[in-house]
């Protein structure tokens, strides 16, 4: 039998971390964030973070959206977010500028912080998040 190649590697790493995410088959909506292999540059712990997920869960009434999602974006850094159609990439990315608030079903928990801040800190105006934080989605045709 041979060895499997890294794309059939990383397709696998990719269903047991839905399966994980989302306590459910590898079909079930979820998004799997690993972190890219460092390949040169600063140190992480040199980075300066922009954004910082810890536990974040997304709900849309009793349904799970993402669950359980901990991650950092780092100031001049690519951060991509990949996935199948419907996985919760868009309701991850939603959570950065409080989008999320927008829609009557939704909840959000777990920390979201900003340079430091909870953005859903009971002082913290949403509007003024969205102000900050700009938000552009692709139209499909």
């Amino acid at each position: 039998m041979t060895e499997p190649g890294p794309e059939q590697q990383a397709e696998g790493r990719f269903e047991r971390a839905a399966e994980a995410a989302v306590g459910g088959a590898p079909s079930s909506p979820a998004v799997a964030i690993e972190p890219a292999p460092q390949t040169g540059g600063e140190p992480t712990k040199q980075r300066s973070t922009i954004f910082e997920l810890n536990g974040v869960r997304v709900s849309y009434g009793a349904k799970p959206a993402v669950r359980d999602i901990n991650f950092d974006i780092y100031q001049h850094r690519i951060t991509a977010l990949i996935g199948p159609s419907g996985c919760g990439k868009s309701t991850l990315i939603r959570c950065l500028n409080r989008m999320n608030d927008l829609i009557p079903s939704a909840r959000v928990s777990g920390r979201v912080m900003y340079h430091g801040e909870d953005l859903y800190a009971s002082k913290v105006d949403p509007v003024e998040v969205r102000k900050r934080i700009g938000m552009v989605s692709a139209c499909s045709g």
